[in-house]
């Protein structure tokens, strides 16, 4: 299903790399990561985040900010595939 989701925009410039979002983070989602020749903080598993804000109400450098955007749907060509496959299993059988 299609639908808005808040995700953590984290601006790199403004990043100290305390690393007080990633501990914020409940679902591992954001990490420290090379960006520039310097360390900070990066949404490294968009998937997980839940986009619950937590990590931005933490930044002490009010880096990240919470912006909306399209939720992925990314499951889905896999079922069409395994629904062709298992109709092409079931017709072989009858």
């Amino acid at each position: 299903m299609l639908g808005k989701k808040t995700t953590p925009n984290i601006s790199a410039e403004k990043c100290t790399a305390c690393g007080r979002c990633q501990l914020a983070c409940q679902r591992n989602a954001i990490g420290l990561a090379y960006e520039k020749y310097s360390v900070c903080a990066k949404l490294m598993y968009p998937e997980r985040c839940s986009g619950c804000g937590k990590c931005a109400k933490h930044c002490s450098a009010q880096a990240i900010e919470m912006t909306k955007s399209e939720k992925q749907k990314n499951t889905a060509p896999r079922f069409k595939k395994w629904d062709k496959m298992l109709a092409g299993v079931v017709n072989f059988l009858l």
